[in-house]
């Protein structure tokens, strides 16, 4: 793919461009991750390491949480850091960022990083954090997005349209949507980009069907579950948007049909990164293979069973992420609350570990009478193969019932009640209470623009 020209800050200069000095900084780390990516798991893992003492030596210095935490696991200062020392310690919970920020933050941080400011999360967890962070820690997050448009290759003179919530732009929530002249930051900061289009996920799915097409971006960024949405009127009104070769999706978790199916309606690959406002990137899918790596260069990524211990490849266990770089509020050992698969080592050679796939939350569990629990797999998917369907959402009320909420074309047979009862029954081997519920109202989306297809709303312990 040719690279589109680099932005140049110095006037009658295009060849080489003297870039403007934020992207001069963003290039200089995409050239050092551009060697980091290829070295081994062990080489990589000693960088972490120096990288976390560092931290830890800024943490104890002026933060009182990390302080008598650290000093609680009798890790010094001067501690030699491994990944059994990192372990010694508690995992940090969205609770105690909530009930104890103040104290986790640093008093104090080296004035080259920056500014601090506050990155809130939405609380479609069901518990909203506020994370502060320095204008260094937000470097790598430009530098990584860097890395994810050179490894899928991305031509960037094209347009790029972009869905998802945009709560303060009254323009983007037109059926119009809002146009920009580039891609904007990061990538515009060093490359001369093409257009950008971008319409809130709050607007209905016809319009930003009809949108799209009249639009006729090469790429599009969106959530898993808009992406769904938009396949369906697609695929059942025989239209596409013409021209998209690529659909980036954020925020939420790809279900195991959503990449064939967007493959088969749009004939466009299915690129997916792992992200929170709290840590920035965990992971980018590979260049060459749908599965993850952990962007090992900005943190630490723990995949732990039950009883704390690192989970293998194939297993299924909770994400614990520390990051290396916001010396304004480190976090170590944070329970992010997702659950992911550890994969194998990758064919393309990069030493970053693998994840073969984000399975979801873990407050989106669906929970037994006996105890255990289960992913809400009920075949909402082809819902739409039983009864007309448009929306859908299983709630549980209940440890011993779960209502799916369904919003139909139009009032539902006794009989299409029962087929549907009966399939959400096969595919999530549910044998206790279930009830199909009719809404007339759209299913609205979180206070984060989000659309969770199971919720849990029976209280833990």
């Amino acid at each position: 793919m040719p690279q589109p020209p680099y932005r140049s800050a110095a006037p009658l200069i295009a060849f080489p461009a003297v870039p403007p000095p934020r992207a001069q900084q963003a290039l200089a780390l995409q050239y050092q991750l551009q060697q980091s990516e290829w070295l081994p798991l062990e080489a990589l893992r000693a960088q972490q390491m120096r990288q976390l003492a560092l931290l830890a030596q800024h943490a104890f210095a002026h933060s009182p949480w990390w302080r008598r935490t650290l000093d609680q696991a009798g890790i010094g200062p001067a501690t030699p850091w491994s990944m059994e020392v990192l372990r010694s310690l508690p995992t940090l919970t969205r609770t105690d960022l909530q009930d104890h920020g103040d104290a986790i933050a640093c008093t104090s941080i080296p004035k080259e990083h920056g500014r601090v400011g506050v990155t809130r999360t939405s609380g479609s967890s069901g518990t909203p954090v506020a994370v502060r962070k320095t204008e260094l820690s937000l470097l790598f997050w430009r530098a990584i997005t860097l890395r994810d448009h050179l490894w899928h290759r991305r031509d960037l003179s094209t347009k790029s349209a972009l869905i998802r919530y945009l709560p303060d732009d009254a323009e983007a929530a037109s059926p119009t949507g809002r146009t920009a002249s580039s891609w904007g930051p990061p990538t515009h900061d060093v490359f001369r980009t093409g257009p950008a289009c971008l319409m809130s996920i709050q607007t209905p799915a016809a319009q930003q069907a009809a949108w799209l097409v009249a639009e006729r971006p090469r790429y599009l960024l969106i959530y898993p579950s808009g992406l769904s949405d938009l396949l369906d009127l697609w695929e059942a009104e025989g239209t596409r948007p013409e021209g998209l070769v690529q659909v980036r999706t954020v925020s939420e978790a790809v279900p195991e049909t959503l990449r064939q199916r967007c493959q088969d309606v749009l004939g466009a690959t299915l690129v997916d990164c792992y992200s929170s406002q709290e840590v920035g990137y965990i992971a980018l899918q590979c260049p060459d293979h749908p599965h993850y790596h952990l962007q090992s260069e900005s943190c630490v990524t723990e995949i732990l069973r039950d009883d704390g211990t690192p989970c293998g490849p194939g297993e299924i266990g909770k994400v614990v992420v520390t990051p290396l770089h916001n010396l304004a509020m480190p976090l170590f050992r944070y329970e992010i609350g997702d659950m992911a698969e550890v994969g194998a080592p990758c064919p393309c050679g990069r030493g970053l570990p693998v994840v073969t796939r984000i399975v979801g939350r873990i407050r989106g569990m669906l929970r037994h009478p006996d105890g255990s629990r289960s992913w809400p797999v009920f075949g909402g998917q082809h819902f739409r193969t039983v009864a007309p369907v448009r929306q859908w959402r299983v709630v549980q009320t209940a440890i011993d019932h779960v209502d799916v909420e369904i919003v139909p074309e139009r009032p539902l047979t006794d009989t299409e009640r029962q087929a549907l009862a009966a399939h959400a029954r096969k595919h999530a081997g549910w044998t206790h209470g279930l009830a199909i519920v009719e809404r007339t109202e759209p299913i609205p989306r979180t206070k984060g623009g989000k659309y969770p297809d199971f919720v849990s709303a029976i209280r833990e312990g």
